[in-house]
């Protein structure tokens, strides 16, 4: 990469005699630095970009940045949990909540989902008391499932085939 462009950081590891990493990837994204001017020629990561399984292709081929740290319906007191799905013709919220979310949060959440995405899409929210423990343990930000949105999709329908994706990426 060139200076200030951003891309994959991969380590080498030579003090591992029996098992020396080379090229190890680490998972993050980070940005090239200018050189110190004290003479020591290392490089030198400006900024880190983030991880890049925070990195998602959206429906429409572009592949986007998902954060959802700084918006505000994820401080809503009643929320716990959340799942945001991308399907080919919306966007699916399952929100784990304590109580239900009123009519102004629901609009909150998908005005901040809308932005954060940068898609057109409508957004469904989807209200539950609990999301069950994926076999990977992890949740990324945005999933993305390759099929439509439909009434007959729920929380556990939509979760089981995120886990089945996962298993064929």
């Amino acid at each position: 990469c060139k200076i200030g462009e951003v891309g994959q950081v991969l380590v080498t590891g030579l003090h591992t005699f029996a098992m020396p990493l080379i090229r190890y990837a680490i998972g993050d994204l980070a940005a090239w630095g200018e050189p110190m001017d004290c003479g020591i020629n290392w490089p030198i990561i400006e900024q880190v970009e983030g991880r890049i399984h925070n990195y998602r292709e959206l429906p429409d081929g572009t592949s986007r940045r998902i954060n959802f740290v700084t918006t505000q319906f994820i401080r809503l007191p009643q929320l716990f949990e959340y799942q945001v799905i991308s399907l080919t013709d919306s966007l699916v919220v399952i929100a784990a909540v304590s109580y239900e979310l009123s009519t102004e949060q629901i609009t909150m959440i998908k005005s901040e989902v809308s932005e954060i995405i940068g898609v057109n899409l409508p957004v469904q929210v989807l209200q539950t008391n609990q999301l069950p423990l994926l076999k990977k343990f992890k949740r990324n930000p945005l999933e993305v499932l390759n099929l439509p949105w439909s009434e007959n999709l729920d929380v556990v329908t939509l979760l089981e085939l995120i886990e089945l994706e996962s298993y064929v990426r």
